[in-house]
């Protein structure tokens, strides 16, 4: 064996060395000439003719005037490794210089693609720990410290298309669709218009499966699913009411009809469904009959100045009214007698209690 094991190279010894005037002998030189032969085949050749067949120890020294590396399975030099030094550099080069399908960022023509990809700009900014996380932001056309943005509603108003997790949607279009984003994308909504969130089953899932009237101030989480069908995780009124459940009270409204005959009340309401309940209610703003100002009467009749009726109330999706029928007008009854009277316009506040 011509290296011992340990990087040393054994001449052979049989014959070697040689002196001046002897005789070589045929069989001891073609038994050294092969030992060198072996040994110098099992070295490494500068022109790449032969790949080593082992690991190869450094010893604590350097490669030196490397390549840059090209391809999968190339060494990577100094200059292109991540390090603390150069980070920021390297994260930069990566968003604009990578094209390949697998590379952990893409280029900056593809910054939306990036942004479908990843599934929200919070995990893009999160990339970025340095100090050039707002010029790597605005490479992936990220907006720093994800600021809100505004979306007009439309049929379609595509929020997952924009370039942040918290969205202002202004105007009042109905809304049908709120567009396309890989599953998991969560938008925190704000709304400064009053549009309608239409219900559907797959692709806009809504509390208590029906549509939202939306009023100004409204915020919703909403999470999308996936080839365009979202859910809303949650609702929140910008009153602090609840969305479908509990009771309301509707605006004071004064003067009331006071004998109109066939003249109604109406209120608009946010349920967005039919109200389960629904009751008339008369606030006393002047003492009358017995009433002292802020005692509140339930109507329940109608009166056509002989006989009292039941009162008539309907109910919509948006609206509650009370409608006296025929030639009837709202009335009450004295707090104590229980004498029936027709309250003095000025002196009363009508105003709906309903549940949904």
């Amino acid at each position: 064996m011509p290296f011992n094991g340990s990087g040393t190279f054994n001449v052979y010894t049989p014959g070697n060395p040689i002196s001046n005037g002897q005789t070589s002998d045929a069989t001891l030189f073609n038994n050294t000439i092969s030992d060198l032969a072996s040994g110098l085949s099992n070295t490494l050749t500068k022109d790449g003719q032969t790949p080593a067949t082992a690991n190869i120890p450094m010893g604590a020294h350097k490669i030196t005037g490397l390549a840059a590396g090209t391809t999968s399975g190339d060494a990577v030099r100094f200059d292109e490794a991540i390090t603390t030094a150069n980070i920021s550099t390297q994260v930069v080069a990566s968003v604009t210089g990578q094209t390949a399908t697998g590379t952990s960022l893409i280029q900056a023509a593809s910054a939306a693609a990036a942004r479908t990809t990843l599934g929200s700009t919070t995990v893009g900014d999160a990339l970025f720990v340095t100090a050039s996380a707002s010029a790597a932001r605005s490479t992936l056309g990220v907006t720093t410290d994800n600021a809100e943005i505004s979306v007009t509603a439309a049929s379609t108003t595509d929020i997952g298309a924009a370039a942040s997790s918290n969205i202002l949607i202004t105007g009042n279009t109905t809304i049908t669709n709120l567009g396309a984003v890989a599953a998991g994308t969560v938008r925190i909504v704000r709304f400064s218009g009053t549009p309608i969130l239409t219900y559907n089953a797959t692709s806009l899932i809504l509390p208590g499966s029906a549509n939202i009237t939306v009023a100004v101030g409204d915020c919703a989480q909403l999470e999308s699913l996936g080839s365009g069908n979202w859910v809303c995780r949650s609702y929140q009124r910008f009153t602090g009411q609840s969305l479908i459940s509990g009771m309301i009270r509707t605006s004071d409204v004064t003067p009331v009809p006071n004998n109109a005959v066939g003249v109604g009340i109406t209120a608009s309401h946010a349920f967005g469904v039919v109200p389960s309940y629904a009751v008339l209610e008369y606030l006393c703003l002047t003492a009358e009959q017995g009433y002292s100002v802020g005692d509140v009467a339930i109507l329940n009749s109608q009166w056509n100045g002989t006989s009292s009726n039941s009162l008539n109330l309907w109910k919509s999706t948006t609206q509650v009214g009370a409608q006296p029928s025929g030639s009837t007008v709202f009335m009450l009854a004295h707090k104590t007698t229980g004498a029936a009277f027709t309250p003095t316009a000025a002196n009363w506040a009508s105003r709906f209690v309903l549940a949904a």
